[in-house]
């Protein structure tokens, strides 16, 4: 399973006792450092989520949302 289907809302990790641990990670080019990140968390032991979002980019032609991805603890 990829970040994407593991994926919750905020309001879920809330729920969970999640607190954001990154920033987010656009889906089109910056996912590998949640991977690896993830792959940390596993080998230290620590609960995570991912989270979904939206980010606003920002470019000569304008600004537009893109998908991101967040991980955030659990304590």
């Amino acid at each position: 399973m990829n970040l994407q289907e593991k994926a919750i809302t905020e309001t879920e990790a809330e729920r969970r006792g999640a607190v954001p641990f990154s920033f987010p990670c656009r889906l089109d080019t910056e996912c590998w450092i949640l991977e690896n990140m993830v792959e940390d968390f596993k080998r230290a032991g620590w609960d995570y989520c991912i989270i979904r979002k939206d980010v606003k980019v920002h470019s000569q032609n304008g600004s537009w949302q893109k998908p991101a991805l967040e991980l955030w603890k659990i304590s």
